[in-house]
């Protein structure tokens, strides 16, 4: 207990006010993650806690998980409680310990608490399934244990956390089966992959759902041993990552499905989120592709409050269906504006381009528990990658030991100046030796002075400053010394070992040494002209971006501010630091913008070209539907085509004949395609009387004039987007020239 009162807040007294009603979810979750994450890791590894205090702990970290305001904190909760001394052991010995000695009501509580953190971490961690199956099958066994002894008035509360429980031991085996399959033996693999895993679609499809008796092909990763080659990693890793974000869909719909088939009704899933008779409602072009607004059921979506909800945010993966999911419809969030969902229950998503979602139609949807919009652009950017692209590929792929220096080493001889971190110093200051003194002979005694801060950057390690003249412990010196002189480094301990502190002193040497690595010389216009490369910090989550880049910003000098403030940009999500804000990307786009730019015409004038872009886009797709005159073909056309095809008033038709094509079919189609569009699917009368006016005028011969208006019509006048095909056999260059007004 004493160790308990040096920590603060590991009190039971102290705990128990977190507790409090006044105490928000956010506020308790600040603490334990942000202001209090010292003492709060201090006590999670402590050993031999009382159960009584294990109890409160849990109380007030499940209290924390229940904040939906911000997910980034709590993802990095998770991520410390996992890991803990307190999760992997605490945890079972203090169960183990009430179940003896405490009241029905402490394990109830005890219990539930355990219970929804561990349904948090499968939502929010679902790859640590197998580090929470032992808590399952433990808490199971120990209601089941207790439950015939219970009295009447609890005996209902201990079997539906029995249901629960075993509800979580079901779901946890089947996720694990599910990522298990198809996987081969790993020393073989003798199976090569059945296609190129560059053509396979990022957004699911019906047969990623619907698998029947085959399975999904996987690789595990290699724990041992070098890949083939680069395609070889990155088919694994495209792979499994894309299984990753497809199968809690594929298991939501699933458990749908079977649920329907058998009678039963239900409400919820544990794998993602159910929402029934939802109608699209309308239907526009944009930039993105084909949009369509979804309308929810009022009753069901009166029942969140979508203002703090994490439900159907931007980028979400959506299914749809209206016949039970034997036919599906895939979409994304592509505007989920809160205050809309609130009042209208009304948000917008895309489609592929071969897809068309019904309108008015009542329709079941099941949104994925993965968050798609960040697998996305990992999975783009795998399939992208070509030969010699992958950085550390040697290391990575080839599982190469020997890791050399950084390339800006080996040019030619270089220096680290280590005094800011020996005299612990702040960077980016004036020399105010070298301002004041202008006698030649100070000067050398300063440069004199200075050498002995100064280490050779390849040197061994038993020539630079000793470990404590640096202020570091000795592995942290090793680490300090190869993250300097290596080219890939990584740096690894349990919490309070220190890697925040060598990450910060190996980020202050080399922003105080930028002449060593940041510029390069190229050619330019005839001239040497220097370039500049960034340094990229990249954390896990956007509290600890916020606190290493504070931890940054502290060791710069606050006097010359105006000479490195522009130098740094935070990029990602909301910021809720205030010494970081003000280099958010938001707020330096708004310093930029000032006295520059006519915001407001900026964005009319971006808001046109996406809208041209939009039509392109249509059209290009539109021309596997379309033929087009020889007249309009004519700029794309060569010399000897377009004379073939015009040496006399019957070039279209001639076009028609060679392509082994109805004319009259074709113009039929084509324009019945485009009263379709104009009008509303439920107009079918009008539609009729377009179909007859149409087929009267076909009656008539037609001048080759009259049929390049019809085509041009069609192609004008109708505004619907989504991808553009890789390869449509045509000039793109010339046919968007053409298309798109001058202007």
């Amino acid at each position: 207990m004493t160790q308990a009162r040096m920590l603060g807040v590991s009190h039971v007294g102290r705990l128990k006010e977190f507790l409090d009603e006044d105490r928000s979810n956010k506020d308790v979750l600040g603490y334990l993650v942000s202001d209090g994450r010292s003492r709060t890791l201090n006590a999670l590894k402590a050993p031999d806690v009382p159960a009584t205090q294990t109890a409160c702990w849990l109380s007030v970290i499940s209290k924390a998980l229940r904040c939906e305001s911000d997910k980034d904190m709590v993802i990095d909760l998770l991520t410390m409680v996992l890991g803990s001394r307190f999760f992997s052991s605490g945890i079972t010995n203090a169960l183990s310990t009430l179940a003896r000695n405490s009241s029905e009501e402490d394990i109830v509580i005890f219990v539930q608490d355990l219970v929804d953190i561990i349904n948090q971490i499968f939502i929010r961690l679902p790859h640590s399934l197998a580090d929470v199956f032992g808590h399952i099958v433990i808490i199971k066994k120990t209601i089941d244990d207790i439950l015939p002894t219970t009295t009447d008035c609890n005996k209902r509360r201990f079997s539906v956390l029995s249901h629960t429980t075993e509800s979580l031991k079901e779901t946890a085996l089947n996720r694990m089966s599910v990522f298990n399959r198809g996987h081969g033996k790993t020393k073989s693999e003798p199976h090569q992959p059945p296609n190129d895993f560059r053509t396979i679609p990022i957004l699911p499809e019906t047969s990623d759902i619907f698998l029947n008796s085959r399975k999904v092909y996987l690789r595990k990763n290699k724990a041992v041993g070098e890949y083939e080659s680069l395609d070889h990693y990155l088919d694994v890793q495209f792979r499994l990552y894309r299984e990753d974000c497809v199968s809690p869909l594929r298991d939501g719909i699933a458990e749908y499905v079977s649920a329907v088939d058998s009678g039963q009704h239900i409400s919820r899933l544990q794998d993602g989120k159910l929402y029934k008779n939802v109608v699209v409602i309308s239907r526009k072009s944009a930039i993105e592709g084909e949009q369509y607004v979804i309308k929810l059921d009022k009753e069901h979506a009166s029942k969140f409050n979508w203002k703090s909800c994490q439900r159907l945010i931007y980028g979400s993966l959506v299914c749809l269906s209206g016949d039970n999911f034997r036919k599906m419809h895939f979409a994304v969030v592509s505007d989920s504006d809160r205050e809309i969902l609130q009042v209208k229950n009304e948000f917008a998503v895309v489609c592929p381009a071969n897809d068309i979602l019904p309108i008015n139609t009542k329709m079941t949807m099941v949104e994925s528990a993965a968050f798609f919009e960040a697998y996305r652009h990992v999975l783009a950017g795998l399939q992208n990658i070509g030969e010699g692209e992958l950085p550390f590929e040697k290391y990575i792929v080839k599982c190469r030991k020997d890791v050399d220096p950084p390339v800006y080493l080996t040019k030619a001889a270089t220096e680290y100046d280590l005094q800011p971190i020996i005299l612990n110093q702040t960077i980016f200051e004036k020399s105010k030796t070298l301002q004041r003194e202008s006698n030649w002979r100070k000067k050398e005694e300063h440069d004199s002075l200075k050498k002995q801060y100064m280490v050779q950057t390849l040197s061994p390690i038993s020539q630079w400053p000793k470990c404590d003249k640096l202020h570091l412990d000795q592995s942290q010196f090793e680490a300090f010394y190869a993250a300097l002189t290596q080219e890939l480094v990584l740096i690894q301990g349990p919490p309070g070992t220190g890697k925040t502190h060598v990450g910060l002193q190996i980020a202050k040497t080399l922003l105080h040494n930028k002449d060593v690595w940041a510029t390069d010389t190229t050619t330019k216009g005839g001239f040497r002209v220097k370039r500049k490369w960034p340094m990229l910090v990249v954390c896990f989550t956007n509290h600890a971006l916020d606190q290493f880049m504070e931890g940054i910003i502290n060791f710069l000098c606050p006097l010359s501010k105006s000479s490195w403030r522009n130098e740094i940009v935070r990029v990602g999500g909301r910021c809720e630091n205030e010494t970081i804000e003000e280099f958010s990307l938001k707020k330096r786009r708004r310093f930029f913008r000032r006295g520059r730019w006519d915001e407001a015409g900026t964005f009319k004038t971006v808001q046109s070209l996406q809208q041209k872009i939009a039509d392109t886009k249509y059209r290009l797709r539109e021309l596997k539907s379309v033929i087009f005159d020889v007249l309009l073909l004519h700029p794309v056309m060569s010399a000897n085509n377009y004379s073939a095809f015009n040496h006399n008033k019957f070039g279209s038709h001639l076009l028609f004949q060679w392509l082994g094509a109805d004319e009259t079919t074709w113009l039929q189609g084509a324009q019945t395609a485009y009263f379709q569009k104009q009008l509303d699917p439920t107009r079918t009368a009008q539609v009729e009387n377009w179909k007859a006016q149409m087929q009267q005028e076909l009656l008539n011969v037609k001048s080759d004039a009259d049929i390049l208006e019809d085509d041009r019509r069609i192609e004008d006048d109708t505004v619907a987007s989504l991808t553009v095909d890789k390869n449509i056999g045509l000039d793109m260059k010339s046919i968007i020239s053409i298309m798109l007004p001058e202007g």
